[in-house]
């Protein structure tokens, strides 16, 4: 018996396999538990999992540690079907974390270079709101929520979109509508 849950577990890691998420920036951000900004202060890597020892410099969303304290990030190692992403140990990185479940390490979901901007992008999502994906070419994303509680990334200015946000309107009834940026 152990062995066919051995085996199944295999065959959903497999199909799980890596490939590039369809997720918006802003839902990625709010289905985070915790992104903060760290200075990498060293980076292990095995066949199984890698290791960041990071500083945490500014907690962003939620409190991972207080500024100041070092804690590890875990990610895939080289042998997994999603390769860790590559970092240089002495550089700042906006990490985006969520508690394992099953052992309670901070594993690392997105792994964004530092800037000024992208602080301040991330930091204007609306997570009251939601964003469904419906483009060709995309795996759809549909959230079971009321059409006034997100919005749709469609395709029509769909680089307008990608790179702008969702919010709610500050008129009554407060509808979540995109804020798209130029491209």
């Amino acid at each position: 018996m152990l062995q066919w849950i051995v085996l199944v577990l295999a065959l959903i890691k497999a199909l799980n396999a890596c490939s590039p998420t369809n997720e918006h920036e802003q839902s990625i951000y709010c289905n985070t538990q915790y992104v903060f900004q760290g200075l990498l202060n060293g980076f292990n890597i095995s066949s199984e999992y890698s290791t960041y020892r990071v500083l945490v410099t500014a907690n962003l969303k939620g409190k991972i540690r207080p500024t100041g304290h070092s804690l590890n990030v875990y990610s895939s190692g080289y042998m997994n079907s999603c390769s860790p992403p590559s970092a240089n140990v002495g550089s700042v990185y906006l990490f985006f974390v969520n508690s394992n479940p099953w052992n309670n390490r901070p594993t690392l979901r997105q792994l964004s270079p530092m800037s000024l901007v992208y602080r301040i992008y991330y930091q204007q999502f609306d997570c009251s709101c939601k964003i469904d994906v419906n483009m060709e070419g995309y795996a759809q994303i549909t959230n079971q929520v009321p059409r006034g509680d997100k919005c749709v990334l469609d395709g029509n200015n769909s680089c307008g979109k990608m790179k702008g946000s969702c919010k709610r309107s500050a008129s009554w009834p407060s509808t979540c509508q995109w804020i798209p940026i130029a491209c």
